[in-house]
């Protein structure tokens, strides 16, 4: 249980995670963006386009399940002990 004069630095935090998740996401699809020989023998690796929009659409889906997630979180914390369901 988070001590009272905590709760509002808790929904802060738990609103801050979204923006965070979403800048890591953007910084790893930029960091694995394909090579501009992906794929050629002899190139050393990286990714092709279709192995990168693959990789793209399938981090996408915890980034915005964690985000959404810390969001409610937050939103709970921020209207106080009695709205949150079984408290």
């Amino acid at each position: 249980m988070i001590p009272e004069k905590f709760i509002k630095y808790a929904a802060l935090g738990a609103m801050g995670v979204a923006p965070g998740a979403f800048g890591l996401y953007a910084l790893l699809l930029l960091r694995l963006r394909p090579t501009p020989t992906g794929g050629m023998p002899g190139n050393g690796g990286g990714f092709d386009q279709t192995g990168w929009l693959a990789l793209a659409a399938a981090m996408i889906v915890p980034v915005v399940l964690i985000a959404a997630w810390h969001v409610d979180l937050g939103r709970q914390l921020k209207a106080g002990k009695n709205s949150c369901p079984g408290v």
